[in-house]
């Protein structure tokens, strides 16, 4: 083989954006959550919907493609590496160190929160006590009404723009890159879904990992997810053109108990069944077996614990001192999660049946 035919070949067998469109994209299974785009050097991927698409030159780095967390996951490494342990066989929720039902003690927050406001106080927390110099979250745009975006938090006030469950896609990982480029920010915590918390571990384990993105992550909190939906069929296809509801006059969204409740101030204007638009949910969700975020420093949701009081699973040191950090000063209050009802038997009924149905996708 000639020179020239060896560095043809060996270009070939690099990963470009093209293989990302064609293997992922194109198979229906993107989870948006931003991290090809926020890689890409020369900033040739934008997202103009939940897709990413080229828009320059492609480079053929290989970043995008080694960064999405749908062309592979080494999850015992990854564990190994994020908290020096890997799970035994009983561990169905992933490594942990403690498990708690926690709520925020600041008013102002319960009432902005979806449910236990801990995420919230454990941002402030985090900027207050110097661990992070940001957190990356998301807040709903004006325009379109309830499209959620990346956004980098630098105060409370920030933080609490911040707060409340989004169930459309943000592109997080955009704004981890904003973090860094933009803000030149060092010490960044992420709040993310279980596929954008697998996205930054691939990051940071990748020999093609963006090191100047990834070793900014202080922490990452991950949240609870069954699944998220595509804006364009909830929002506008679903609540706009089936309800008859005008998005911009919503004031407050939750799903809870399998019912999605749509409210204007304290009038709830639409109570109705999930099962209405369960169609509306993203095919990349439909092949994620991760409930909990199981890769995340410390794990938030409501599954678990009382109404008004989140789940809180730490499973690094970091996270756990995050967590204690914010008890000693006041900010959030904690319960065994043993000594709480429902307790971990839901999650992990719940957890077993994400899996259950990923499986069920991946079969057909």
């Amino acid at each position: 083989m000639s020179q020239a035919q060896a560095v043809v070949e060996a270009r070939a067998a690099r990963r470009a954006f093209a293989h990302l469109l064609r293997e992922v994209v194109k198979q229906g299974v993107c989870c948006s959550c931003g991290a090809c785009a926020a890689s890409c050097t020369p900033n040739s991927i934008a997202f103009t919907g939940e897709e990413p698409a080229l828009v320059g030159p492609c480079w053929v780095c290989e970043a995008c493609y080694y960064q999405c967390p749908r062309t592979g996951l080494d999850i015992p490494a990854i564990e190994k590496m994020a908290f020096g342990t890997t799970r035994t066989g009983d561990d169905e929720l992933g490594v942990s160190v403690g498990m708690y039902s926690g709520r925020s003690t600041d008013p102002d927050i319960l009432r902005r929160a979806t449910d236990g406001g801990c995420v919230t106080s454990l941002l402030v927390h985090a900027l207050e006590s110097k661990t992070a110099d940001s957190c990356v979250t998301s807040v709903l745009s004006i325009a379109p009404p309830w499209r959620p975006k990346a956004h980098v938090a630098l105060s409370r006030e920030q933080v609490l723009e911040a707060a409340g469950t989004k169930y459309t896609p943000s592109q997080t990982l955009l704004g981890l890159g904003s973090a860094a480029h933009e803000y030149g920010k060092r010490r960044v915590v992420v709040v993310g879904l279980p596929c954008e918390v697998q996205a930054i571990r691939k990051m940071q384990m990748q020999p093609w990992g963006m090191a100047q993105v990834s070793s900014r992550v202080a922490l990452a909190i991950g949240l609870f997810c069954h699944g998220n939906f595509s804006y364009n069929s909830f929002i506008e296809g679903y609540v706009r053109s089936e309800k008859g509801v005008d998005p911009g006059t919503i004031t407050g969204m939750r799903i809870s108990e399998g019912y999605l409740h749509l409210f204007k101030g304290e009038e709830e204007m639409l109570k109705a069944p999930v099962k209405e638009f369960s169609g509306s949910r993203r095919g990349a969700c439909n092949v994620c077996t991760d409930f909990a975020s199981e890769l995340a420093d410390i794990s938030v949701g409501r599954i678990g614990s009382p109404r008004g009081w989140n789940t809180v699973i730490t499973r690094s040191e970091a996270g756990e001192k995050l967590v204690q950090g914010a008890l000693r000063r006041g900010l959030i209050e904690l319960r065994p999660l043993a000594d709480v009802e429902p307790g971990l038997p839901a999650v992990v009924k719940m957890t077993r049946a994400k899996r259950a149905r990923a499986l069920k996708h991946l079969k057909a």
